[in-house]
């Protein structure tokens, strides 16, 4: 790597902000799709192909357009792989209950996560078959929740885009929905890297690992204010959970967050 090329990654900032256009939803769903389809994800998700733009499936709100698009009874919670002949989206029924975030270098989707909303279609943790919650914790069905899903961040891109993600979705969740508890069904690597001294969010299973969407993935429950507080009492991760709080930026100049 030449001086140059050190020097433009060294000053390469990042935008995150949720998405508001069109063009920032496909971008997010490609890179998604991309990085699925790169773990193996996909390889038992059904390809469906429509005649009509991925752009007119998205911005359609009647569920039966959408079944007549997909040519389906019902998209599932696993969703499914939509073609259109020009780009393929990996897509699912929470698409219209969802609150999306990309992170952006201002041309590419660099990172994506969503929080879905409890409506008629569920959340994907509580609903899918495949995935089953202890005695326990089944009160929290009737707990106010959101779901966190599609975290993922392309390779190569430095960890700050992860946590920056995490703070967003973190300030969205409190500030604007005023929900302080999340559910997800986590890649049991990813749960890994949540609960190491990182993050050290200490992330507890409420349901057995189970094989979803490709992988060995472990259903969590995410109490914001318990995940922070555990992350502010290591030292090793106190600095990322203030910067998560918004008390601290410093280390995290390229990252620019719009809420």
């Amino acid at each position: 790597m030449t001086r140059d090329n050190f020097e433009n990654l060294e000053n390469q900032k990042f935008l995150l902000k949720k998405t508001t256009s069109i063009e920032e939803q496909i971008a997010r769903y490609v890179l998604v799709t991309q990085k699925y389809a790169q773990k193996g994800y996909l390889e038992a998700v059904e390809k469906v192909q429509i005649n009509d733009k991925i752009e007119n499936l998205l911005l359609a709100g009647n569920k039966n357009l959408i079944n007549e698009l997909v040519k389906c009874n019902d998209l599932t919670s696993e969703g499914k792989l939509i073609s259109d002949g020009f780009m393929e989206i990996f897509f699912d029924k929470y698409h219209w209950s969802s609150t999306c975030f990309v992170a952006s270098d201002g041309l590419n989707a660099l990172g994506s996560a969503r929080l879905i909303t409890k409506d008629s279609r569920g959340l994907p943790t509580f609903d899918d078959p495949g995935i089953s919650i202890f005695d326990e914790y089944k009160f929290l069905y009737q707990e106010d929740c959101v779901e966190f899903s599609q975290f993922v961040v392309k390779d190569g891109m430095c960890t700050h885009i992860s946590v920056g993600l995490l703070k967003l979705a973190y300030q969205y969740s409190m500030s604007v929905m005023r929900i302080k508890k999340w559910v997800a069904t986590i890649d049991n690597s990813v749960l890994k890297f949540l609960n190491s001294r990182f993050f050290n969010f200490d992330l507890m299973a409420i349901g057995p690992c189970a094989y979803y969407l490709g992988s060995e993935c472990t259903p969590v429950i995410i109490d914001l204010d318990c995940a922070i507080e555990n992350s502010a009492k290591h030292e090793s991760s106190r600095q990322i959970a203030e910067y998560i709080l918004d008390n601290n930026n410093e280390g995290y100049g390229d990252i620019e967050i719009v809420y």
